[in-house]
């Protein structure tokens, strides 16, 4: 694993030599990401779950709408401090075309074992979004499939879906920045994905403390409920079918100062289902493009 983070992280910085040559069709970019994320906590007797704040710098490269990107994940609070996961992806974005937004992406999660996150055997996504921009209300799709084995070698696969309408307001902007744009959006999430997860679409579940009331325990969810990957688990041999489960209202904004760039999303989540909770979710990136 090492080795292959190495390589990555050499073939970043070998080709933002590169990126000085075409500015308009290469970029090289750096910056860090704050999110939450839930761990395992001890209060007494008793075991629950609480959030982290979560600190991800990462490292990214596009060539023609073609990338590849490297993030470590550190945990902020907890017994087991430090990173629990890496992320390493390659894919493929086009917001600049008249018509269309395009993205599509693979990723692959190095988890380092910290018995504090809950356990997931997905560690692999392939994700696939796209937006059409003629209408003012631009409707738009995403899915993402996560795959791996779970610690008995079995093959394991979750679903994830959205579906909505989005309209993107940007400006000039202001005296402190040179360009604003800001995307609400509001969209219908569905899965056949009964795991804990770190899919793109997923983040109702995977950044909630609460998580656990999304994760039904008579499915085939593995649920981590002591303090190591070892600890019980409910699981059961047959899948669940695709099933719309929550309304999110998303806001995406994105504030360009220069080379810097500002970048918080929001998102409530309303559940279908009546004795789930609204949950939210919050995200901010702060990047610098070369």
């Amino acid at each position: 694993m090492k080795q292959l983070i190495l390589t990555a992280c050499l073939y970043l910085f070998t080709l933002a030599g590169y990126s000085q040559d075409s500015s308009s069709v290469s970029k090289m970019q750096a910056g860090i990401q704050w999110n939450t994320t839930p761990y395992l906590s001890i209060h007494n007797t008793d075991t629950v779950y609480s959030n982290s704040l979560a600190v991800a710098p990462f490292i990214r490269y596009y060539y023609k709408g073609f990338g590849l990107k490297y993030a470590p994940y550190f945990i902020t609070s907890g017994s087991k401090l430090g990173v629990y996961m890496q992320t390493v992806t390659a894919g493929y974005e086009q917001y600049e075309k008249e018509h269309i937004n395009l993205d599509l992406s693979y990723t692959h999660f190095f988890f380092s074992g910290n018995a504090t996150i809950p356990y997931t055997p997905l560690n692999n996504e392939l994700y696939g979004f796209i937006s059409f921009k003629k209408l003012w209300l631009a409707p738009l799709l995403s899915a993402d499939l996560g795959f791996g084995k779970d610690e008995s070698g079995q093959v394991q696969a979750g679903l994830n879906a959205a579906a909505g309408v989005t309209h993107s307001f940007t400006g000039n902007g202001t005296h402190l920045f040179n360009s604003v744009e800001i995307d609400p959006s509001l969209l219908v999430n569905g899965s056949a994905n009964d795991f804990y997860s770190f899919l793109t679409s997923s983040k109702y579940i995977t950044h909630n403390k609460n998580y656990g009331n999304y994760i039904k325990s008579n499915g085939r969810a593995r649920r981590q409920v002591g303090g190591s990957s070892s600890g019980s688990l409910t699981t059961t041999q047959t899948g669940n079918p695709f099933v719309w489960s929550n309304v999110e209202l998303n806001v995406y904004s994105d504030l360009t100062a220069h080379h810097f760039e500002i970048i918080p999303v929001a998102s409530l989540y309303f559940p279908f289902e009546k004795t789930l909770p609204v949950s939210g979710y919050w995200e901010l990136k702060l990047a610098y493009d070369f």
